[in-house]
């Protein structure tokens, strides 16, 4: 449904084809829609004066399009599919030929070499002097929870704070590790829940969740505190997505290599299935509007079967009525033909009697006639059209 999307490389030359108030008008978008379009899709955009330089006749330089990130999306959505009217839908599946399976540049073992090369580029803290806002975030809840508890006894069970145990803190500075170093490599915002055991951090248009808890951890958040408390094993990081052959999603503390040892790979590692996600999520797109179409087309073909088995039935139907009535009829003629025979019967034996009788047989002949008339389909229809 090439109408919904327009890629990077078709709004760059729109953009810096023409004025960003007539190309938003071309693809139906406010002006201020259009800038935060370019913006997420790291469109670069004409500054101040470009215009007035090209209507004066000059030449201007036009930026470049960067490469899009790992992870980003090669379009941009111009209208969310999700919330289009459903005859809208329909129309457009069936106007617009069947998508064509995306087909994407780089392979995946060039993406695995861009991944490596940015998580080599990322700087690794060691500390918390620098905090993403995500981590910072859980920090200030911590001290509010710290504050509201003074002078009581810590007891892991009520009191949730994650910096209070040395397992916690060494969760916050791994995942601070992380999440500064995917941001350094373009990922967005990162959100987490409770006590920061399992999160979600945008990279390009893909949302990559991910688990770092003690191994084995039990499912029950309780539980989970006290084993992280009391008896703290190893830690693992596990990227929630379905098995792929070839791509590393689980990291796990080793006696020669702790996680923090294993960051670039584990960062390389998100980078990775984000950009896999994202193409897994193409595919699956095009596949499922092909389904649909298919499905369309097959509902259309089938109302038309059916409206044509219904005129069908409906000509034979009417046929079978036709021939119910020529048989109808025929039975009426044969009836209207044997009364006028008995007529003539009862006529002929009249003949011999008297001349009261011969009028009495005569005036019942004339009754008799027009009763047979009325029967007889060919004279009745003359009659009626006299009549009218």
């Amino acid at each position: 449904m090439p109408s919904t999307r327009i890629s990077r490389s078709e709004l760059h030359d729109l953009i810096w084809s023409e004025p960003a108030k007539d190309v938003a008008q071309r693809l139906g978008m406010s002006p201020e829609q259009l800038k935060a379009a370019c913006e997420t899709a790291r469109i670069p955009r004409p500054g101040r004066g470009y215009w007035n330089s090209v209507n004066g006749g000059g030449k201007p330089k036009r930026v470049q399009l960067p490469d899009r990130l790992l992870g980003q999306a090669e379009h941009v959505t111009l209208v969310d599919e999700s919330r289009m009217g459903s005859g809208v839908r329909r129309r457009m599946l069936l106007e617009e030929p069947p998508p064509a399976t995306p087909k994407f540049q780089e392979g995946m073992d060039v993406v695995e070499l861009r991944a490596r090369a940015l998580a080599a580029a990322a700087p690794l803290l060691k500390t918390l002097s620098n905090k993403h806002h995500a981590i910072s975030k859980l920090l200030i809840k911590d001290e509010e929870n710290k504050k509201r508890w003074r002078g009581r006894v810590l007891d892991a069970d009520l009191f949730p704070v994650i910096s209070f145990t040395k397992r916690g803190r060494r969760r916050l500075l791994i995942l601070n590790q992380l999440l500064q170093a995917l941001a350094y490599c373009g990922a967005g915002t990162a959100k987490t829940k409770g006590l920061a055991y399992e999160w979600s951090v945008r990279i390009g248009d893909v949302s990559v969740a991910f688990e770092l808890k003690d191994v084995n951890a039990p499912m029950n958040e309780l539980t989970r505190r006290r084993k992280e408390r009391d008896e703290p094993s190893d830690l693992e990081l596990v990227i929630s997505c379905e098995p792929t052959v070839g791509i590393k999603t689980e990291w796990c503390d080793s006696a020669s290599r702790p996680i923090e040892a294993q960051m670039r790979e584990i960062v390389a590692g998100f980078l990775i299935i984000a950009e896999f996600s994202y193409r897994s999520d193409e595919i699956d797109r095009v596949e499922r509007l092909r389904q649909e179409k298919a499905e369309l087309e097959a509902e259309i073909q089938r109302h038309k079967q059916e409206r044509l088995q219904e005129q069908l039935d409906g000509w034979k139907n009417a046929e079978e009525e036709r021939r119910g009535d020529l048989l109808m009829e025929v039975e009426e003629w044969k009836k209207a033909q044997e009364i006028r025979a008995f007529i003539d019967a009862r006529l002929l034996a009249a003949k011999d009697g008297t001349p009261e009788d011969r009028d009495l047989a005569e005036r019942w002949a004339s009754w008799a006639m027009s009763i047979a008339a009325a029967i007889d389909p060919i004279t009745k229809d003359r009659a009626d059209e006299n009549d009218q």
